[in-house]
């Protein structure tokens, strides 16, 4: 993913029991202070965490799903100092570890996710109960105008907020409390997605406050269905 660094395996010191990785060099993402003393701006960085979480999402379908302070870094791009490596690192870049829990969504999956998230941000809730329908998700005996209501009931207060004044969790319980009344079933690689989100809200909540997390989020979901559904996706489609 652009903007987001792996640590280099050293497979000379590698073998069954032990991964060795090279030694990084950054600022733990938390550190908010830190991050402002090196020049980091803190607005710039929770929107390119929110484009390059979605862009993980939704064009390789494989994600990060333990992003707590712990495992992001904030490059220096520091070319000297003990780490010989760190000249890799651009300043601002993302450096990633721990990959020990990652999620994976297939092309059906992304489809019906950046489809929901769209007609969310569009308040939509018509076309999110729709969606659920289709998908198989809810049963299709399932009253649309009821389903359509108790997610209105859910979402609705979250919009024109700032990140500070949402929280995530309340909106997934919220969301969890629904799919048990109408019986959804609830995919577990939508559930690590979930918890991911809540690290992000965690991340940003600590950097920006006032990030407006939709506003960010939209236009490139707006350009991935572009690509999914338009002239050229029928092409690349027909090509393979």
């Amino acid at each position: 993913v652009e903007g987001v660094r792996v640590p280099e395996v050293m497979w000379d010191y590698t073998h069954t029991e032990v991964l060795t990785t090279e030694r990084i060099s950054g600022t733990p993402i938390d550190e908010k202070a830190k991050l402002e003393a090196a020049g980091h701006d803190c607005l710039k960085l929770c929107e390119r965490a929110a484009t390059q979480f979605f862009r993980m999402v939704f064009t390789d379908g494989y994600f990060h799903a333990d992003m707590h302070p712990g495992n992001i870094f904030v490059a220096s791009g520091d070319q000297t100092g003990e780490n010989q490596q760190a000249h890799k690192y651009n300043k601002g870049q993302y450096i990633a570890v721990d990959f020990g829990i990652m999620g994976t969504l297939t092309k059906n999956d992304q489809r019906y996710l950046a489809e929901n998230f769209l007609a969310f941000f569009n308040h939509d809730y018509r076309r999110v109960a729709e969606l659920h329908i289709n998908s198989g998700w809810v049963g299709s005996d399932t009253r649309i105008e009821e389903f359509e209501a108790a997610i209105r009931t859910v979402c609705e207060p979250i919009f024109n907020k700032p990140l500070k004044e949402i929280s995530f969790a309340q909106v997934l319980i919220g969301l969890f409390n629904t799919a048990r009344e109408f019986d959804i079933e609830v995919q577990p690689q939508l559930v690590l997605l979930q918890k991911t989100l809540l690290n992000i809200e965690g991340l940003g909540r600590q950097l920006y406050p006032d990030l407006d997390l939709w506003l960010t989020a939209k236009p490139f979901l707006e350009n991935w269905m572009r690509d999914q559904i338009g002239p050229k996706a029928m092409f690349k489609q027909l090509k393979e």
